[in-house]
């Protein structure tokens, strides 16, 4: 079930995605680079759901701090790499609705970080202050 609801998000984006590749059929400069910046946002995702492996968890928890992989540069690529993929789509439709569910869900992934940055703080302490000093964000 767990492996299930980890790559949903995932699925989910995929398909919206195709919908959206499919209604605006175009390719200016605009279409290439938000295709570029969707796969981009994919590939980072996709990678940090394999390095996280068995500590991926819907709601944020602290079984253990993960520094390997994407998450020795960025500590929380899941989140940015589906902030990528949906800047990704606005900027490929130019569509007013997909550019306001882009900005929720920046402001959702960054609320949801600050929750999970407390947390990792509270259970790993300095631990978890040397890795914000050795990652990017």
């Amino acid at each position: 079930m767990k492996d299930r609801i980890k790559y949903l998000d995932l699925i989910i984006t995929i398909l919206i995605s195709l919908f959206i590749f499919a209604y605006f059929r175009s390719f200016n400069i605009h279409n290439i680079i938000g295709i570029i910046l969707f796969i981009i946002g994919l590939i980072i995702w996709l990678k940090a759901l394999f390095d996280l492996g068995d500590s991926f968890s819907v709601k944020p928890k602290s079984k253990r701090l993960i520094q390997r992989g994407i998450y020795s540069k960025l500590r929380h690529p899941i989140y940015y790499g589906a902030i990528l993929s949906f800047i990704g789509l606005s900027i490929y439709s130019l569509n007013l609705i997909v550019t306001l569910f882009t900005i929720f869900l920046i402001i959702k992934q960054e609320l949801r970080i600050k929750q999970e940055e407390n947390i990792l703080a509270k259970k790993f302490k300095k631990r978890y202050i040397d890795y914000k000093k050795e990652t990017w964000f």
